[in-house]
């Protein structure tokens, strides 16, 4: 009888573990990233509405959308499992690349070109998580 006592509360005990695999690390990093990315896409729209420039508007609206698609998506990845560092570079990056267009607004020529260019990295980044078996945010884009 004490054998089986010992064993339910083992058995207890790794069920404990186990149902709390799913809060394991997460990447802290994220919050800040999609923070940043979304002040910079806010910021970047602002210049965008004032240029006129249709196809600049659709482009940046379009990225816009895809943002707010992707971001609680990675947020919800991000909790289930941790990003790794390199699905996490390709989030900075793209990021960078965001800041760069906001910073040299006026002096770059093919902002069009960079903001889709980062639109469809979105998309494809979107496109994989929802294909994926298990939903999650770290297939090799």
């Amino acid at each position: 009888m004490n054998n089986q006592y010992a064993y339910g509360i083992i058995l207890f005990f790794i069920l404990c573990m186990c149902s709390c695999a799913s809060y394991g690390p997460k990447n802290k990093d994220l919050a800040g990233v999609l923070s940043n990315t979304q002040q910079t896409i806010t910021n970047l729209t602002e210049k965008i509405q004032t240029t006129g420039d249709k196809m600049l508007i659709e482009t940046g609206q379009k990225l816009e959308n895809k943002y707010l698609e992707l971001a609680p998506v990675l947020e919800n990845c991000n909790e289930k499992y941790a990003l790794t560092t390199a699905y996490m570079t390709t989030l900075q990056e793209s990021q960078r690349a965001l800041q760069r267009v906001d910073k040299d607004f006026n002096s770059i020529s093919d902002k069009a070109f960079i903001l889709d260019a980062i639109y469809r990295d979105y998309n494809a980044k979107l496109t994989s998580i929802k294909s994926s078996p298990i939903s999650d945010a770290n297939s090799k884009i």
